[in-house]
C-alpha cells in the first residue's frame, strides 16, 4: 500500500468521524468524582481528626495532664470542659486530642516501617526464589503460627512501655501481611514478557525490581496499607487498655477507655467518647480503603 493510498483512507476516516470526543477530566477527577456520601464523610471525619491531632497544642483548651478535683467527673457542658471532665479533673476534649495523636503517630509509623520491611523481603523471597525464599517463608509461618495479641504483650512485657517500643511490636507483629501480598504478586509476574525483556537489555536485579515489578503491585499495597491503619490502631489502643502500651503519663484512647470503666454509671463520657471516636476512626479507614479498593 503506497503512502497515497494510505493518506486517502486516514482522510476519509477523519471525515467520516468529524469529531473525537477528548477525554473531559484526569484520572484523579475521575477517581474522586465517583465518591459517595457515606465515603465523603469519612474523608470528612479522617481530614479533620488528622487536624485536631496535628495542631492539638493549639486547639486544645487546657492541659491534658492538668488536674482540678474540684471539676472532677463534671458532665460535659459545666466548668467550660466541652465533653466533660474525668476522674481526675482532666478536660476530656484535650485528652482526646492528644490520644489521637498518639494513636496516628503509632499507626502511621508502623505501617511505614512494617510495609518497607515486608515489600523488601516479599521482593526479595518472590524474585529470588529456592532456599532463600524457603527461609523467609519459613519466618514468616513461623510468625503466623502464633497469636497476635499473644505475641504483642510478650514483646510489650519483654521491652517495656513507650511509644518507640509499642511501634516496634506493632511493625513485628505486622510486616507478613506485606511480604506475603508483594512474594504472590512477585511470582506471578517474574516470568512476565516485560520482565524477560528487560533482563535481555541487561538491566540489573535491583532496576528490574523497583522500576518494573514494584509499579505494577502498590496498588493492592495502598489498600493493604490503608486496612494495616486501622488495624494497628486497634492493637494500640487495645495495648494500652491492657497497660502494656504507651506509658500511662501519656493519653491514649486505650488507656482513656480503661480509666473510665470504673465509672460509665455516673460517668459515661470518660471511656465512652475515646471508645466513639476509636471506632469512627476505624470505620472511616476501612470505608474509604473498600472505596479505593474498587475504584483502583
Amino acid at each position: 500500500m503506497s503512502f497515497r493510498s494510505l493518506n486517502s483512507r486516514m482522510d476519509a476516516v477523519q471525515s467520516a468521524v468529524p469529531f473525537m470526543p477528548k477525554e473531559r477530566s484526569s484520572g484523579f477527577r475521575k477517581f474522586f468524582r465517583q465518591l459517595d456520601v457515606i465515603v465523603t464523610l469519612a474523608l470528612i471525619f479522617m481530614l479533620l481528626l488528622v487536624i485536631c491531632s496535628i495542631f492539638a497544642p493549639i486547639l486544645a483548651s487546657q492541659d491534658p495532664q492538668t488536674q482540678t478535683l474540684s471539676a472532677r467527673l463534671q458532665p460535659p457542658g459545666e466548668s467550660g470542659h466541652m465533653l466533660g471532665a474525668d476522674q481526675l479533673g482532666r478536660d476530656v476534649l484535650s485528652r482526646v486530642m492528644y490520644g489521637g495523636r498518639i494513636s496516628l503517630l503509632v499507626a502511621a509509623s508502623a505501617v511505614v516501617v512494617a510495609g518497607t520491611l515486608g515489600v523488601v523481603i516479599g521482593l526479595v523471597g518472590g524474585f529470588v526464589g529456592g532456599k532463600v525464599d524457603a527461609f523467609l517463608t519459613w519466618i514468616a509461618n513461623v510468625q503466623l503460627a502464633f497469636p497476635l495479641i499473644i505475641l504483642a504483650v510478650a514483646l510489650a512485657a519483654v521491652l517495656g512501655g513507650s511509644t518507640t517500643n509499642v511501634i516496634i511490636i506493632l511493625v513485628v507483629t505486622s510486616w507478613v501481611s506485606y511480604a506475603r501480598l508483594v512474594r504472590a504478586e512477585t511470582l506471578s509476574l517474574k516470568q512476565r514478557e516485560f520482565v524477560v525483556a528487560a533482563h535481555a537489555l541487561g538491566a540489573t536485579t535491583p532496576r528490574v525490581l523497583l522500576r518494573h515489578l514494584l509499579p505494577n503491585i502498590y496498588k493492592p499495597l495502598l489498600v493493604l496499607a490503608a486496612l494495616e491503619v486501622s488495624r494497628m490502631v486497634i492493637l494500640e489502643a487495645a495495648l494500652s487498655f491492657l497497660g502494656i502500651g504507651v506509658p500511662a503519663s501519656v493519653p491514649t484512647w486505650g488507656s482513656m477507655i480503661s480509666e473510665g470503666k470504673e465509672y460509665l454509671e455516673e460517668a459515661w463520657w470518660i471511656s465512652t467518647i475515646p471508645g466513639l471516636l476509636l471506632t469512627l476512626t476505624v470505620l472511616s479507614v476501612n470505608v474509604v480503603s473498600d472505596w479505593a479498593n474498587d475504584r483502583l
